[in-house]
């Protein structure tokens, strides 16, 4: 089983958690806050899913940074 990592707010990362998990992915929510980078390392995901829309390119350049492939809805 895989742990997916959800990022994003609450409100726009549960619907993808719920289909995530029902599909039988162990998911974590993680809000991008003070403490993002923390909790996603010990999160330790093997991917991640962008739901929050940000196209900054900044997270996308710490997922790389720390081996996390990802993906998001567009």
């Amino acid at each position: 089983m895989s742990r997916v990592a959800v990022l994003g707010s609450r409100a726009e990362a549960a619907p993808i958690a719920d289909v995530l998990s029902a599909l039988g992915h162990d998911v974590a929510i993680i809000e991008r806050n003070s403490d993002f980078v923390s909790r996603l390392q010990v999160v330790a995901p093997n991917a991640a899913f962008l739901a929050d829309g940000d196209r900054s390119g900044r997270v996308q350049g710490l997922l790389e940074l720390l081996g996390i492939p990802y993906t998001h809805s567009g």
